[in-house]
């Protein structure tokens, strides 16, 4: 899934907020207080997930890139596959950024892989709209410290 929203704060303003968010997931994940200048392509970490049936898996993340402030990308993988999550920041040089979200999934199995393009079908336009709604979130927040 690919999803593209322009947002009125720079590309370093947005990418902060981003590494800001993962400093938090880590200290959770692990109890570590990591500094951002730690954060670099490789960096890896395992975290405890909850299901919506409330039993759990662990996932070992992974930081496959980090470019300040333009690139970020990590994986996280399961007994099931590898979910990828990545954001591009374009400076569109007015103020404004070009965030292009992208997700995707590699299933262990062919069996995962189909359950998850028809779970995908079915959920298409409420995930699409969740993920813009974070990152209008994000944005707020931003022009909300600048006060």
């Amino acid at each position: 899934m690919k999803i593209e929203v322009i947002v009125a704060v720079s590309c370093e303003e947005f990418f902060d907020i981003l590494m800001e968010s993962l400093r938090h997931d880590i200290k959770a994940a692990t109890g570590d207080a990591i500094d951002v200048e730690a954060l670099k392509s490789g960096y890896t970490y395992d975290k405890k997930l909850a299901n919506k049936f409330g039993h759990e898996n662990s996932s070992k993340t992974t930081l496959t890139k980090i470019d300040y402030p333009n690139c970020y990308e990590i994986k996280f993988s399961t007994h099931r596959g590898d979910n990828w999550l990545r954001y591009e920041l374009q400076d569109l040089n007015n103020g404004t950024t070009k965030i292009i979200y992208e997700e995707s999934y590699d299933a262990s199995t062919k069996s995962q892989a189909a359950n998850h393009n028809m779970m995908k079908y079915f959920y298409k336009w409420s995930a699409k709209k969740r993920i813009i709604k974070m990152i209008n979130q994000i944005e707020e927040h931003i022009k909300t410290q600048r006060k």
